[in-house]
Protein backbone atom coordinates (compact mmCIF):
# COMPACT_ATOMS: atom_id res chain seq x y z
CA UNK A 1 0.00 0.00 0.00
CA UNK A 2 1.36 3.43 -1.07
CA UNK A 3 1.60 6.30 1.32
CA UNK A 4 -1.30 8.40 0.02
CA UNK A 5 -3.94 5.32 0.52
CA UNK A 6 -2.41 4.87 4.20
CA UNK A 7 -3.20 8.59 4.73
CA UNK A 8 -6.11 8.12 3.46
CA UNK A 9 -7.16 4.89 5.37
CA UNK A 10 -6.18 7.01 8.55
CA UNK A 11 -7.95 10.19 7.79
CA UNK A 12 -11.13 7.96 7.13
CA UNK A 13 -10.85 6.06 10.25
CA UNK A 14 -10.41 8.92 12.32
CA UNK A 15 -13.53 10.78 10.79
CA UNK A 16 -15.59 7.26 11.00
CA UNK A 17 -14.99 8.04 15.19
CA UNK A 18 -17.46 10.93 14.77
CA UNK A 19 -18.94 11.19 11.05
CA UNK A 20 -21.25 14.45 11.34
CA UNK A 21 -22.90 16.10 8.22
CA UNK A 22 -20.88 19.04 7.05
CA UNK A 23 -17.62 18.19 8.82
CA UNK A 24 -14.00 16.35 8.21
CA UNK A 25 -10.65 15.78 8.89
CA UNK A 26 -7.38 16.98 8.19
CA UNK A 27 -4.22 16.06 9.08
CA UNK A 28 -1.06 18.60 10.76
CA UNK A 29 2.39 16.92 10.42
CA UNK A 30 5.04 18.40 11.89
CA UNK A 31 8.06 17.37 10.11
CA UNK A 32 11.57 17.06 10.15
CA UNK A 33 13.14 17.86 7.05
CA UNK A 34 15.36 14.72 7.15
CA UNK A 35 16.60 12.29 10.00
CA UNK A 36 13.93 11.45 12.81
CA UNK A 37 11.75 13.42 15.33
CA UNK A 38 10.41 10.59 17.62
CA UNK A 39 10.99 9.31 20.92
CA UNK A 40 14.12 7.05 19.95
CA UNK A 41 15.90 10.02 18.98
CA UNK A 42 13.99 12.94 21.11
CA UNK A 43 13.60 11.53 24.07
CA UNK A 44 13.48 14.82 25.77
CA UNK A 45 10.83 16.48 23.89
CA UNK A 46 8.75 13.93 24.22
CA UNK A 47 8.92 13.85 28.15
CA UNK A 48 7.53 17.79 27.08
CA UNK A 49 5.10 16.26 24.88
CA UNK A 50 3.92 13.70 26.63
CA UNK A 51 3.16 16.29 29.52
CA UNK A 52 1.55 18.72 27.52
CA UNK A 53 -0.85 16.13 26.04
CA UNK A 54 -1.67 14.70 29.53
CA UNK A 55 -3.99 17.53 30.07
CA UNK A 56 -5.93 17.17 26.53
CA UNK A 57 -9.58 15.48 26.63
CA UNK A 58 -8.88 14.34 22.79
CA UNK A 59 -12.38 13.19 21.77
CA UNK A 60 -13.72 16.29 23.13
CA UNK A 61 -11.19 18.23 21.38
CA UNK A 62 -12.25 16.26 18.41
CA UNK A 63 -7.93 15.44 17.48
CA UNK A 64 -5.60 13.02 17.90
CA UNK A 65 -2.10 12.39 17.56
CA UNK A 66 -0.07 9.98 15.52
CA UNK A 67 3.54 9.34 16.24
CA UNK A 68 6.01 8.99 13.03
CA UNK A 69 9.53 8.29 12.39
CA UNK A 70 9.18 11.88 10.70
CA UNK A 71 7.29 13.77 13.36
CA UNK A 72 4.43 14.03 14.85
CA UNK A 73 1.02 14.37 12.88
CA UNK A 74 -2.09 15.59 14.83
CA UNK A 75 -5.36 14.82 13.32
CA UNK A 76 -8.43 17.13 13.63
CA UNK A 77 -12.06 16.93 13.12
CA UNK A 78 -13.55 20.46 11.98
CA UNK A 79 -17.08 21.39 11.95
CA UNK A 80 -17.63 23.91 8.65
CA UNK A 81 -20.30 26.21 10.13
CA UNK A 82 -21.81 28.85 8.08
CA UNK A 83 -19.64 31.67 9.52
CA UNK A 84 -16.34 29.44 8.58
CA UNK A 85 -15.19 27.00 10.42
CA UNK A 86 -14.14 25.96 13.74
CA UNK A 87 -10.28 25.45 14.81
CA UNK A 88 -9.82 24.56 18.75
CA UNK A 89 -7.14 26.83 20.19
CA UNK A 90 -5.88 23.67 21.70
CA UNK A 91 -4.63 22.77 18.15
CA UNK A 92 -2.78 25.83 18.12
CA UNK A 93 -1.67 25.70 21.50
CA UNK A 94 -0.18 21.70 20.66
CA UNK A 95 1.21 22.72 17.91
CA UNK A 96 2.91 25.39 19.29
CA UNK A 97 4.29 23.27 22.07
CA UNK A 98 5.19 20.14 19.66
CA UNK A 99 7.83 23.45 18.15
CA UNK A 100 8.73 24.24 21.65
CA UNK A 101 9.51 21.03 23.11
CA UNK A 102 11.57 20.14 20.06
CA UNK A 103 13.73 23.18 20.90
CA UNK A 104 14.21 22.03 24.40
CA UNK A 105 14.96 18.62 23.53
CA UNK A 106 17.47 19.81 21.63
CA UNK A 107 18.94 22.28 24.36
CA UNK A 108 18.91 19.13 26.35
CA UNK A 109 20.66 17.04 23.93
CA UNK A 110 18.43 15.69 21.33
CA UNK A 111 19.46 14.67 18.16
CA UNK A 112 19.26 15.50 15.45
CA UNK A 113 18.57 19.30 14.85
CA UNK A 114 17.11 19.45 11.25
CA UNK A 115 14.53 21.89 10.53
CA UNK A 116 10.44 21.35 10.91
CA UNK A 117 7.93 21.94 8.22
CA UNK A 118 4.20 22.60 9.33
CA UNK A 119 1.91 20.72 6.22
CA UNK A 120 -1.55 20.57 6.66
CA UNK A 121 -3.02 18.16 4.34
CA UNK A 122 -6.91 16.62 3.44
CA UNK A 123 -8.87 15.19 1.06
CA UNK A 124 -11.20 16.55 -1.20
CA UNK A 125 -14.68 15.23 -1.71
CA UNK A 126 -13.89 13.34 -4.89
CA UNK A 127 -10.22 12.13 -3.44
CA UNK A 128 -7.71 13.89 -4.13
CA UNK A 129 -5.11 14.96 -2.13
CA UNK A 130 -4.04 18.23 -1.13
CA UNK A 131 -0.93 19.21 0.42
CA UNK A 132 0.44 22.56 1.75
CA UNK A 133 3.23 23.45 3.62
CA UNK A 134 2.82 26.41 5.68
CA UNK A 135 6.34 27.06 7.37
CA UNK A 136 9.45 25.66 8.20
CA UNK A 137 11.23 26.55 10.92
CA UNK A 138 15.06 25.64 12.55
CA UNK A 139 15.07 24.76 15.79
CA UNK A 140 16.64 28.27 16.28
CA UNK A 141 14.03 30.04 15.50
CA UNK A 142 11.33 32.30 17.82
CA UNK A 143 7.61 31.28 16.30
CA UNK A 144 4.81 32.80 18.03
CA UNK A 145 1.16 31.17 18.22
CA UNK A 146 -0.36 34.27 16.39
CA UNK A 147 1.88 33.17 13.49
CA UNK A 148 0.87 29.60 13.69
CA UNK A 149 -2.35 30.28 14.26
CA UNK A 150 -3.18 32.77 10.93
CA UNK A 151 -0.67 30.23 8.85
CA UNK A 152 -2.88 27.54 9.96
CA UNK A 153 -5.88 28.92 9.83
CA UNK A 154 -4.88 29.96 6.06
CA UNK A 155 -4.38 26.87 5.16
CA UNK A 156 -7.66 25.41 6.41
CA UNK A 157 -10.06 27.71 4.68
CA UNK A 158 -7.53 26.44 1.25
CA UNK A 159 -8.73 22.97 2.60
CA UNK A 160 -11.94 23.50 2.90
CA UNK A 161 -12.32 25.18 -0.46
CA UNK A 162 -10.30 22.30 -2.11
CA UNK A 163 -12.79 19.82 -0.08
CA UNK A 164 -15.41 21.42 -2.25
CA UNK A 165 -13.67 20.82 -5.42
Amino acid sequence: MNWTNEFKNRIHDFENQFNEKDAFALSIKIRVSSGCFHREHSPEAYKIIDEEIRHIDFKKERIAIIEHESGPEILIYLAVIAAGFQLSSSVIDLIKSIIDARKKGIEKGDNPKDDLSIIVRGFSENGELSDETILKINHLDKIDKKLIKELTEKAVVKAIKNRKK
